[in-house]
């Protein structure tokens, strides 16, 4: 069987590279988990550039991220490659169809914590507004996410993945401090 067609075949070794030594085993799931804290304005710097903090997605079959346990990406279903992206530093959740212009589903992070059941109380715990009138975590706030990937269309199998979310690991400490308003003229410029 050629590679022409996608194959992400995790569970099969490849003979030449091209072709599958077995029957292509397109049965199958992965789970990712993860602690992350919300930085400033969902802003994220790497090597002095500063970028929206962003998961995105590319592939088939069913894809669901949860975060804080609440559904925020849904792509769940046998389909074609498609897209979906979590923006935090503009709060949006976008789903494209395959031409990569046609938005199938677009939403927010509070949406999905609405929908979820969340009160208007615990939403502004958790969430600030920005200046396009949507709602983001509120800086420096920690949240889970748990992202869950199954194959089951037996034809084509894609899975891309591309983000960077800055993770927390397991048994770290993180204290942090932020002056907003200081009393004494001498420490308006602590850090």
């Amino acid at each position: 069987d050629s590679l022409d067609s996608p194959k992400f075949l995790p569970f099969n070794d490849l003979n030449s590279g091209t072709h599958a030594t077995s029957n292509e085993n397109f049965h199958f799931g992965m789970k990712m988990d993860f602690n992350f804290v919300q930085p400033k304005d969902g802003q994220v710097v790497h090597n002095g550039d500063t970028s929206d903090m962003v998961f995105t997605f590319n592939g088939d079959d069913d894809v669901w991220v949860f975060i804080d346990d609440v559904l925020v990406l849904d792509i769940g279903g046998t389909h074609q490659s498609i897209t979906g992206t979590i923006n935090f530093a503009t709060g949006e959740v976008k789903v494209y169809y395959p031409d990569g212009q046609t938005v199938s589903k677009a939403t927010t992070i509070y949406e999905a914590y609405q929908q979820a059941g969340y009160t208007s109380e615990q939403l502004n715990n958790i969430f600030t507004p920005t200046s396009n009138g949507n709602y983001i975590f509120k800086d420096y706030s920690n949240h889970t996410f748990d992202y869950f990937y199954f194959e089951r269309g037996a034809g084509g199998s894609n899975c891309q993945m591309k983000f960077n979310i800055q993770t927390v690991p397991d048994g770290v400490i993180q204290v942090g401090k932020e002056i907003t308003q200081a009393v004494e003229p001498g420490f308006s410029d602590a850090k």
